[in-house]
């Protein structure tokens, strides 16, 4: 049934402490569907995140139910950003997920290699992971891409994504800390007190 486990997952989340985070099929199907409706489809997808982190299964199930074809980086790519950006190249990836620290290094590195050798087939960047910050370097190069959208996810592993907020607009003018978005698709959150109180708008709490 959709209430049944898609898969169990550990992490260590805010406690230090390993725990197996367990999703039910529901989650992942609500989140690949909005994905769907929400996002233009993409031919070819990286696939950079380990089995081991969450963003995998977004990643594998959002390519596959829209006929699109994976592309898996090795862990070499992952320690390399010079043989990821060939290999973006090489394989005309449009759609790739990067936490926050990758798609700083990959834009410091494009900036700096030249428009001529920077990866051209790019329409769909999403970060992922940590907090985003908007740095000077993002700013100008998503500014020379401006078919290549650029999409953060927040979400803790007990419930995959559960908001995003899509840049708009010219990118001088992006935020250096942006918002996480709003809820997913029949997604509800909700800012708690420590004693799990809803607090006013505009007062600090725990989502």
């Amino acid at each position: 049934t959709p209430s049944h486990l898609a898969y169990v997952i550990y992490t260590s989340g805010s406690t230090g402490t390993p725990k197996g985070i367990q999703l039910p099929h529901i989650a992942l199907v609500n989140l690949l569907a909005w994905h769907q409706e929400e996002y233009e489809k993409c031919k070819n997808v990286l696939q950079f995140a380990s089995l081991s982190f969450d963003a995998s299964i977004h990643e594998m199930f959002a390519a596959w139910i829209n006929g699109g074809t994976l592309f898996i980086a090795h862990e070499e790519l992952r320690r390399d950003i010079g043989l990821l950006s060939q290999f973006l190249n090489k394989h005309m990836i449009e759609k790739a997920v990067f936490p926050v620290i990758v798609l700083q290094e990959f834009v410091n590195l494009e900036l700096d290699r030249g428009i001529e050798a920077q990866v051209t087939h790019l329409r769909t960047v999403i970060t992922t992971g940590e907090q985003l910050t908007i740095s000077d370097g993002m700013r100008r190069w998503f500014k020379g891409k401006g078919s290549c959208q650029l999409i953060n996810h927040y979400g803790p592993s007990e419930t995959h994504v559960v908001t995003a907020y899509t840049f708009e607009g010219n990118s001088d003018r992006w935020k250096t800390n942006p918002p996480i978005g709003r809820p997913i698709a029949n997604t509800q959150i909700y800012i708690l007190d420590a004693y799990g109180e809803p607090v006013p708008v505009g007062v600090t709490g725990e989502l």
